[in-house]
C-alpha cells in the first residue's frame, strides 16, 4: 500500500507543479527548466515502476501462500 500512496502523492505534487507553470515572476533558464522536468519525469517513471514491481512481488507471495 505504501508504494501506491507514494505514487499518488508524487502525482499530486507533479500536478501542482504543472498548474503553476507560467505563474512565477522569476525567469528560469530554459536548460534548467528542461533539466527540472527531466528529473520529475524520471522520478515519476521510477515511482510507477517500483509500484508495479512491488505489487507483482506481493501478488506472487500471496498466491504462493494460499496454494
Amino acid at each position: 500500500m505504501i508504494p501506491g500512496t507514494i505514487m499518488y502523492v508524487y502525482l499530486g505534487s507533479l500536478a501542482g507543479d504543472i498548474a503553476m507553470i507560467g505563474t512565477t515572476n522569476q525567469p528560469m533558464d530554459s536548460q534548467a527548466e528542461a533539466a527540472q522536468w527531466v528529473i520529475r519525469l524520471v522520478g515519476f517513471v521510477t515511482t510507477v515502476a517500483v509500484t508495479v514491481y512491488i505489487t507483482r512481488i506481493a501478488r506472487k507471495a500471496l498466491t504462493n501462500r494460499v496454494s
